[in-house]
């Protein structure tokens, strides 16, 4: 894949190119066996059905940022009997069904409701037939679309109204871009394509959505930090932050494409907007949480809006922080991007290390470095735990001085609708 822009790029397609994304860089830095195995360098992999929320979060996205016609191709509701009230559901309802629309048939041929349905169907009374409405829906399903209950599709309704309605994010949110893709190689190292996927941009910030179940019921402001910090949201934002820097250069440069690099930009309008978008200088992050509505279960949970704004550093600042962090100076600024482009150069070189080491395509092996045995790599009994809690707690500390959690660089608010209450 060229470096650059892409507009409207399939996110099958976006998945498909052989370039390392912020998940990438999470799961290099923490489990790079486990990076490998999930990867398309192993032969044996084996892809899991997508779990639930996974479906959710899909449809949000879609509803949201691609339109009505798309969540429609993608996504299949299951029929709510509330809709279909007159729906024809026994034989009697169908004999009445065929009659009132003066449709003969003979009794004595007609052995099993089947028949009955089949009939109304052929006739083009479908939409009137419960069972053919249902029959509709799983056949949907089994061509490709991922099934949705009529109470999730609900959900998914309510949040995207909730989300358009909101002040700020609203009109940046229907007046940007959305699913812009991004290409480049960071500087000084041609070996490795990185990508990032923009949810939205808009020329005064970058948008990336999030589902939050939040099932232990915390307050959702601070269930939204804890999500932050617990999957390590900082490595995104501050990739992204390159990304959109890029971005700005492959625009100046014409390096932009709609579908595809074997395509140009198609409308004046795209042009227009990636143009605007790549002058602003400025911008903020925003983690766009959101918990859907939820009516099972003995605490039901209402539809809440959570924006986490952040005020990134340029990628230049950021750099500079690192050269004093590493060089030991104690009173360079170490905010959150500094520790997340730490933490991406670690996964960059385990990455690389096991690339060289063990190549990229294997059969019935992972990613395992070769370690000499010797009892200096046995633990002592009860020292493995304490000493596990103290290496994870450095890795996911949070510094004082971190602006994610100051109020300085940041500000959040909960949106229900009709006000923000910070």
């Amino acid at each position: 894949m060229t470096p650059g822009v892409y507009l409207h790029l399939d996110f099958s397609e976006y998945l498909a190119v052989d370039a390392l994304g912020s998940s990438d860089m999470k799961t290099l830095l923490r489990a790079p066996a486990d990076w490998w195995y999930d990867s398309r360098y192993n032969l044996d992999r084996v892809r899991p059905d997508r779990e639930k929320h996974f479906i959710l979060g899909s449809a949000l996205h879609a509803i949201l940022l691609e339109g009505e016609a798309a969540y429609n191709a993608q996504f299949s509701v299951a029929p709510d009997p509330r809709e279909h009230p007159h729906a024809a559901r026994t034989i009697e309802d169908l004999k009445t069904l065929l009659d009132a629309n003066e449709i003969a048939f003979q009794v004595s041929k007609m052995k099993k409701k089947s028949d009955f349905v089949e009939l109304a169907v052929e006739e083009g009374l479908g939409q009137y037939v419960w069972d053919a409405i249902c029959e509709a829906h799983t056949a949907r399903v089994e061509d490709g679309a991922s099934p949705l209950s009529h109470a999730e599709h609900n959900a998914l309704l309510h949040m995207s109204a909730l989300v358009q309605s909101h002040p700020e994010i609203g009109p940046g949110l229907l007046g940007g871009m959305s699913e812009v893709s991004v290409f480049w190689y960071r500087e000084g190292a041609d070996d490795i394509l990185y990508r990032a996927r923009f949810d939205t941009l808009a020329k005064t910030f970058s948008g990336d959505l999030k589902s939050m179940s939040n099932w232990q019921g915390r307050d959702p402001a601070h269930a939204a930090i804890r999500q932050i910090v617990e999957l390590e949201y900082d490595i995104q934002a501050t990739l992204y932050q390159e990304a959109r820097e890029e971005l700005r250069k492959f625009v100046k440069a014409g390096k932009v494409w709609t579908g595809g690099e074997d395509k140009c930009l198609t409308t004046e309008d795209d042009m227009e907007k990636i143009k605007a978008i790549a002058a602003s200088d400025s911008w903020v992050w925003i983690w766009l949480f959101q918990q859907l509505r939820d009516d099972t279960g003995t605490r039901p949970k209402a539809p809440v809006l959570i924006p986490r704004f952040y005020r990134p550093s340029s990628i230049e600042e950021i750099k500079q922080s690192v050269e004093e962090a590493k060089s030991g100076d104690q009173s360079a600024g170490f905010d959150m991007m500094t520790q997340a482009w730490l933490k991406i150069e670690k996964a960059t070189a385990n990455y690389r290390s096991f690339r060289d080491t063990l190549g990229s395509t294997r059969r019935g092996c992972t990613w395992i470095p070769t370690t000499k045995f010797s009892t200096s790599n046995w633990l002592l009994p009860g020292s493995h735990t304490k000493e596990f809690n103290r290496q994870h707690e450095r890795q996911r500390r949070i510094h004082p001085s971190q602006t994610t959690l100051s109020r300085d660089n940041t500000r959040d608010a909960i949106w229900y609708g009709s006000r923000s209450i910070p």
